[in-house]
């Protein structure tokens, strides 16, 4: 008899033809043999099909979408569909490092309160950039999670049966599903990153984040915006300008060493009301993201000739100042 898999393997597949044979190959590869691979099809117009069913694997289970569900609906179907309680998700561009699924399952041997653990990245391909995987103990992560989602989707892995018990799968947030996912996450348990870059995560021009980055950016700054009603802040939509410059992004608004200070004082006066983020690691994320933002700017402007330095901080003043005063809901 086939004993039941420890983890279902999540590749979801549209279009998928140039890159999804090195990922399933990857999986296929695992030092972990117990899991099953569910590869969900969603109606590819191209020959990533016939690649996948190439494949001659028992631990293969292969859905096919009639007609194109989309991202959400498909990662939910997975869910659905999982036969092991962890569900690895992998996207079909990326490779996974052999021990990737040996590692994480460890991980949750040992923590039984974790519901979802990433990894570091290496990153490679056409346009490569720095890790955006920064944190890793579940502290910081969560704390991280209220400026940016500091897990890569294809690297992780999750308690599904968990997740589903408490009523959780991936929330109708387009292109920020897994996002708005791991925010509520984190209010019932463990989310974490292992520190071992188990996933070498593919960049390229085709990838759905940068073809459609401005409706990412709104789904990001609505997640933003309830996770900070939820801290219990009231802010505007310059406050919320304040609030996104303590990610990764460049936004040289004079004055902002001030500004950046007021707003981590409401932050840390409403945590100290709330208690939903450690006070200690609260402060001290805060401040480092606080003293890398004002880095940032002083290289960035640095670099600059002064007519660019002055065009760009005339645009985003202007930005500012027509920002509604009236609270961001």
């Amino acid at each position: 008899m086939t004993p039941s898999p420890a983890v279902t393997v999540l590749v979801t597949v549209y279009n998928g033809s140039r890159y999804v044979a090195e990922s399933v190959g990857s999986v296929l590869a695992q030092t972990m043999p117990n899991f099953e691979l569910l590869i969900i099809d969603d109606a590819s117009t191209d020959h990533s099909l016939k690649i996948v069913r190439e494949f001659e694997d028992p631990r293969i289970r292969l859905l096919v979408h009639e007609k194109n569900r989309g991202i959400h609906d498909t990662l939910n179907h997975g869910m659905a569909e999982a036969k092991a309680p962890l569900m690895a998700i992998m996207d079909q561009d990326d490779i996974a490092q052999p021990t990737r699924l040996e590692r994480q399952l460890e991980h949750f041997s040992h923590n039984p309160n974790m519901l979802v653990c990433g990894t570091a990245i290496e990153t490679f391909g056409d346009n490569p950039g720095p890790s955006w995987v920064r944190f890793h103990d579940p502290e910081n992560v969560k704390i991280a999670l209220l400026f940016e989602n500091p897990l890569c989707h294809p690297s992780v892995m999750m308690n599904r049966e968990a997740l589903l018990k408490l009523g959780l799968s991936y929330p109708p947030v387009p292109l920020a599903e897994e996002y708005a996912l791991w925010v509520r996450a984190s209010r019932e348990g463990m989310v974490a990153n292992l520190d071992q870059p188990l996933l070498r995560y593919r960049a390229h021009a085709q990838q759905v984040s940068r073809s459609r980055n401005l409706l990412q950016n709104r789904s990001n700054d609505q997640i933003l915006r309830e996770q900070l009603h939820h801290l219990g802040v009231s802010f505007s939509a310059r406050e919320l300008i304040i609030h996104k410059m303590l990610t990764e992004g460049f936004n040289p608004l004079p004055g902002a060493a001030r500004h950046l200070r007021r707003w981590i004082l409401r932050l840390q006066k409403a945590n100290d009301t709330k208690r939903i983020y450690d006070a200690g690691k609260f402060a001290d994320q805060l401040e480092h993201r606080r003293r890398a933002t004002l880095k940032r700017l002083q290289d960035r402007l640095g670099s600059m000739s002064l007519p660019r330095k002055i065009r760009w901080q005339v645009a985003v003043t202007v930005d500012y100042l027509r920002a509604s005063s009236n609270p961001a809901h």
